[in-house]
């Protein structure tokens, strides 16, 4: 199975049961929230 190179550090390629969800993650129709906020607060330690 073609993966992108990230998949292999959140799939366990190993584990049957989970080795063919990331190609059919391009098969789902998926929703993208951004949430931009108003202020950033940073502070120095």
């Amino acid at each position: 199975m073609k993966c992108p190179a990230r998949c292999t550090s959140y799939w366990d390629l190993e584990d049957r049961t989970r080795a063919d969800d990331p190609a059919m993650m391009p098969a789902v129709d998926q929703v993208r929230v951004v949430i931009h906020p108003e202020t950033v607060h940073r502070h120095a330690y």
